[in-house]
């Protein structure tokens, strides 16, 4: 571990987190930025992969942050557009829903007029035979038309994540995945620092700093406990738990919104590398956010669902390809889990509770959308300039793209990177859509070793230079950092069950590991999928019965 003294010091390497330590550092302070995990790992990677308004918040009048989402979706399209990319989604009408083709209409005229300036297309109704050419297999009765809007898809959020924290380390920030804050020093009610520990070497170190942010998400009220009066009922825990099913033959090729025969929640079908992403349930969360799983009433609810509004799906668990769930914080909600819990933020100050709970130079994250992180971290940061009576440069973000985001380098790829011409075009759109213009880093580690360009193997179409910029380049420590959030294979049908060994044999000759470490590795990376494997939930099912 390095230095021990930052002006701030943010737990949390989500979304929020990576986005504030990327704010903070720009504006000339010393920022740390902690992880217990990897970066994106858990609630950014859970999340429907949407970048949206919130169509459905105009019906609880939270018109504000709608607006606000749809500006920040405007400037994610521009500023990191090898990641996040225009999506068609259609909505079918059925008159029995309650909402009739006026007050759709009014409702997506509304959202047109809130993204004023906006690229994107404005909406179209759909007659009922004009939309059936368009979702074929949707269900007829009583379809009166369809709907049919634009909002924006992120495949990898976890990429989001990670080049927020590579751009907060490129300003002079630190930043350290696998490290765990163990406990806070605090004296005389201000918060002096922060005790850390290394999960891979078990060291520790002892961090003094001006202000710590907690942008634990799911996880914030756990670190406030460790102050000891910690604050309790901050956050709403809910679980949104997601199906993905190897493919569904009857969907559109666009995404598919509609409402559950069930009970009416909203549920979108969203086509993803080459698969077909459901969901989301929503339910309390009241275990570790980390054990969240999707439940067998959620698997036969979303099943069902499906097969409702698409008749000839006719979807099993034998479609199945895998599932996940993931944790929202949303603010405090006394009345419980409603889904018109508002999405909007708070910023806690410690430093102003009441006793016991004071606590100065502490700050919690509370809620908050992936669609407005930027946003959301820019007035953190403002907030923790404030505080701090720190002087340095201005930033704005909103015209700062992201590492992988500069289109003019991208432009220059196929110039400067070796073999290009030579690449398979599935690979060559991977490789773009997964770095955009950090391919220029990839190109430099292959040009000094045109082995580098290899194909590790056939099953998964990985170069060997790859591996080299995700350990050296790209703060990946394990096998799995590797293969889940840096190459972005493990969300294949088959988990990348048949292609972690090559990549964890490379991987384990570049780093000189010894078998034995290969071997924890690779066992380390099958238990993290079990996680996902719907067979597991069946198999817990059975067993708790």
């Amino acid at each position: 571990m390095n230095s021990s003294d930052f002006d701030v010091v943010i737990i949390g390497g989500g979304i929020h987190g990576c986005g504030t330590a990327r704010e903070l550092s720009l504006r000339g302070l010393r920022v740390l930025l902690v992880e217990k995990q990897d970066f994106g790992a858990e609630t950014t990677a859970w999340s429907t992969r949407l970048v949206h308004g919130g169509l459905r918040y105009l019906e609880t009048g939270q018109i504000g942050l709608v607006k606000e989402a749809l500006h920040e979706r405007e400037i994610l399209l521009n500023n990191v557009s090898h990641l996040v990319k225009p999506a068609k989604i259609a909505i079918p009408i059925y008159r029995s829903s309650g909402r009739s083709k006026l007050l759709i209409k009014l409702g997506m005229t509304a959202y047109d007029l809130l993204s004023l300036g906006k690229t994107l297309p404005s909406h179209q109704i759909l007659s009922a035979d004009t939309g059936r050419s368009l979702i074929p297999n949707i269900l007829e009765d009583d379809l009166s038309g369809i709907a049919v809007y634009y909002d924006a898809h992120v495949e990898y959020t976890e990429r989001l994540c990670l080049e927020n924290a590579l751009d907060a380390l490129h300003n002079g920030a630190e930043v350290r995945n696998h490290c765990e804050v163990t406990g806070f020093s605090i004296i005389d009610e201000k918060l002096k620092g922060v005790h850390l520990q290394n999960l891979h070497d078990g060291t520790k170190q002892f961090i003094s700093t001006r202000i710590v942010v907690n942008a634990a998400g799911p996880w914030v009220e756990n670190l406030t406990k460790l102050i000891g009066n910690g604050t309790s009922n901050m956050i709403s825990a809910r679980k949104g738990s997601h199906v993905v099913f190897k493919h569904i033959s009857s969907a559109p090729d666009c995404l598919l919104h509609f409402e559950s025969v069930i009970d009416g929640r909203p549920l979108i079908i969203v086509p993803w590398l080459g698969m077909h992403v459901v969901g989301s349930t929503e339910t309390d969360q009241v275990k570790d956010p980390h054990y969240a799983r999707v439940e067998i009433d959620e698997l036969n609810y979303l099943i069902k669902s499906i097969n409702a509004v698409l008749p000839k799906a006719k979807l099993t668990i034998d479609d199945v390809a895998f599932t996940y769930s993931g944790v929202r914080a949303l603010a405090y909600d006394r009345k419980g889990g409603s889904t018109k819990t508002s999405r909007k933020h708070k910023i806690v100050d410690h430093g102003i509770a009441e006793k016991p709970n004071r606590v100065e130079g502490l700050v919690s994250l509370v809620g908050g959308k992936m669609t407005t992180y930027r946003s959301t971290t820019e007035e953190i940061a403002q907030y923790v300039v404030q505080k701090l009576e720190h002087r340095g440069p201005s930033v704005d973000t909103k015209h700062r793209p992201l590492p992988g985001g500069r289109r003019e380098v991208m432009s220059e790829i196929p110039m400067i990177f070796p073999q290009w011409a030579n690449l398979n075009p599935a690979i060559k759109v991977r490789l773009m859509n997964t770095y955009g213009a950090d391919l220029a880093h990839l190109a430099r580690i292959i040009n000094k070793d045109s082995s580098l360009s290899e194909i590790i193997d056939s099953s998964n179409g990985i170069l060997k230079g790859e591996v080299i910029y995700g350990f050296d380049s790209q703060l990946a420590v394990t096998i799995e950092d590797l293969v889940a959030r840096r190459l972005m294979k493990t969300w294949t049908p088959s988990l990348a069950t048949e292609s972690v060994k090559a990549i964890g044999a490379y991987s384990a000759e570049f780093l000189g590991w010894k078998k034995e470490k290969l071997e924890e590795e690779l066992h380390s990376y099958l238990l993290y999928i079990e996680r996902f494997d719907v067979k597991k939930t069946i198999q817990a099912t059975k067993a708790e019965k």
